[in-house]
């Protein structure tokens, strides 16, 4: 199925009537980036912008951010917005599949096997016994070693790390704390053993769990890997999204070399900018495995074409932190447009 050109055309005209009454972001981006800019000038990039995002579904950001005036054509072609992406999707991954990836729990039962850590799951504050919870949470700390340790805790449904940190549980901890957990997350959490990264990837920053990326496509020929890259935390969050400051590489699908890498703003590195290591040619450990495991993976989820499967290098070997039945295309989105395209035969 694809998308008609009528359906294209009443969401342009959607989106020129929208930005005519919403004219306010481009005003905010113009304001941001290009604050020198005045009289006719700036009406002509304001109308630009309209043309830009009522056509071609690029956010006012996406403009400067990608840099659109030095951009050849060539390059103009290849963009992806994620307006265009995102609402491809929309109609392009099942919901049985949103209904696992989007809930971080359910994740976690489906693809247990492949966590390889412990976890707990703090339910919605809607209607949830604290009683009930406290002894669950104590028993998952007992089976976890009993004393007190540092876990990981994330919001199930939010997702680029919001709400993720470290959490400590005492072993003496009551009512009181599981209270203001609940309070903290009243959506519900998943509760994690901490991973502990191999020195392969934690190198580039210690601080957090640089994950690998690796999205597989599903086709009449097999699984095939599709975009992968890695993403590297920075100035010592514990978080690697790309979204909370982190920067990402890509890597050579065959080899596992890596780029240089680049954070939102196109800027590039090829030594990390805090630890001072090397990034751009180095080579993922254990490369092979790391895709094997991705196309292992990608055979057992039923539900979807493309997923997205973030892995992590422990001296033991892969274990994955999630799946993504939409993984964002931040940054590989500047070369996108022939892979957009292979997903669009697809449907």
């Amino acid at each position: 199925m694809k998308i008609r050109s009528i359906d294209i055309q009443a969401f342009s005209l959607y989106r020129f009537c929208s930005i005519c009454l919403h004219r306010k972001k481009i005003k905010q981006a113009i304001a941001e980036y290009r604050p020198e800019l005045k009289g006719g000038s700036r009406l002509l990039l304001e109308l630009k912008l309209v043309w830009l995002y009522t056509s071609k579904m690029w956010l006012p950001e996406e403009y400067f951010i990608i840099d659109y005036e030095h951009l050849s054509q060539k390059e103009r072609r290849e963009f992806v917005p994620n307006n265009e992406y995102f609402l491809f999707m929309k109609s392009f991954v099942r919901q049985e599949a949103r209904d696992i990836t989007d809930d971080k729990w359910k994740s976690y039962q489906f693809m247990a096997e492949y966590y390889k850590r412990k976890a707990f799951l703090l339910p919605a504050q809607s209607g949830a016994n604290i009683d009930d919870i406290e002894a669950g949470l104590r028993n998952f700390l007992v089976s976890c070693g009993g004393v007190t340790q540092d876990f990981i805790i994330k919001p199930l449904s939010l997702a680029c790390g919001i709400g993720v940190k470290r959490l400590t549980i005492e072993s003496s901890f009551g009512k009181d704390f599981v209270s203001s957990l609940m309070s903290e997350y009243p959506d519900g959490a998943i509760i994690e053993e901490l991973i502990r990264q191999s020195s392969g990837l934690g190198q580039y920053h210690p601080q957090s769990i640089n994950t690998v990326r690796i999205n597989t496509l599903k086709t009449n020929d097999g699984v095939q890997i599709f975009l992968p890259y890695l993403r590297i935390g920075r100035r010592g969050k514990i978080i690697d999204n790309t979204n909370n400051g982190g920067i990402l590489s890509s890597i050579d699908p065959q080899t596992g070399l890596l780029s240089a890498a680049m954070d939102v703003y196109y800027n590039a590195f090829a030594v990390h900018p805090d630890s001072g290591c090397n990034i751009e040619g180095n080579q993922i450990p254990r490369w092979e495995e790391a895709k094997q495991l991705a196309i292992e993976m990608a055979n057992k989820f039923p539900y979807t074409r493309l997923v997205g499967w973030d892995l992590a290098l422990t001296d033991d070997g892969w274990v994955l932190v999630e799946l993504n039945s939409q993984p964002g295309i931040a940054i590989v989105q500047r070369h996108f447009r022939n892979e957009f395209e292979r997903l669009k035969q697809l449907k």
